[in-house]
């Protein structure tokens, strides 16, 4: 597996190469979740272009003695496109998505988006029944903050799973977060300090996907529909059917179609 490094220490793994000078560039969520867990999403994506998982310098096992300055995140990652040939597509997870919708000189050097199970504004701490308000979540919070390491917030993810996977999904999606790698610092300080203001500083001019599960209540695809701001030509807004935060896990089929479908379009601009 090819590795590369920014001046500022973002780690891109290449774990496919195309001769094409295409490339599809994923950014984790969490924020602190390794990118290792995107492996089972492009495993299910016939390339016919270069894909490269994102880990920011503190983020999921690339990590560093050093301090790490969290609020430099949304602008760091603008450093990717000096290390890549050719176009690139970025695609947001979650969290991944909130940098670039908060970064608008990203689409300077992007080709397209693909912003998946993410958000247009913070909704986490408003009343109406966010997970945030989840008695069961809050106590799992508190007992976290008691110890917090790497480990424990691993084992608060896996715990919560059932937030992020329903039915049958949930042994798949337990068994994904696990092989996950976690960096809790990242998680404590964007939760508390990025999370608490986030709202897009822009909106998008470029071709965008916004793709999430029909069922994801972390992440719910309404704020996208309502918001008229989102309402352009150059926005498609695809929803999975059953799908959940991970849309990959309770619908492949779906979620490959749509992101290759559009990968596609894009290519032949």
């Amino acid at each position: 597996m090819k590795t590369k490094y920014t001046n500022s220490k973002i780690r891109l793994q290449n774990i496919y190469e195309a001769n094409k000078k295409l490339n599809l560039v994923l950014i984790p969520g969490g924020p602190g979740m390794g990118s290792e867990y995107f492996q089972s999403l492009v495993g299910g994506i016939q390339s016919f272009f270069s894909i490269w998982l994102v880990d920011l310098p503190g983020n999921g096992d690339n990590q560093y003695a050093c301090a790490i300055d969290y609020d430099l995140w949304p602008q760091l990652i603008c450093e990717i496109s000096s290390q890549l040939d050719g176009e690139i597509i970025y695609l947001g997870h979650s969290f991944g998505g909130m940098l670039l919708l908060s970064t608008p000189e990203i689409q300077n050097n992007a080709k397209a988006f693909i912003l998946m199970s993410t958000l247009p504004k913070t909704i986490f701490f408003e009343g109406g029944g966010s997970y945030f308000d989840n008695k069961f979540f809050k106590q799992h919070i508190e007992n976290y903050k008691k110890s917090p390491s790497d480990n424990a917030f691993k084992n608060l993810v896996v715990a919560l799973s059932f937030f992020y996977f329903q039915g049958n999904d949930l042994i798949k999606g337990k068994a994904m977060l696990k092989q996950t790698k976690y960096a809790h610092r990242a998680y404590d300080y964007l939760l508390n300090n990025f999370l608490p203001n986030y709202k897009a500083k822009y909106i998008p001019s470029i071709p965008t996907l916004i793709v999430s599960g029909e069922k994801d209540i972390v992440t719910p695809i309404k704020y996208f529909k309502i918001d008229k701001k989102f309402k352009k030509k150059n926005i498609v807004i695809k929803e999975i059917s059953n799908g959940n935060h991970f849309p990959w896990v309770s619908n492949p089929k779906e979620t490959m179609n749509a992101v290759t479908h559009f990968i596609e379009k894009i290519a032949k601009l």
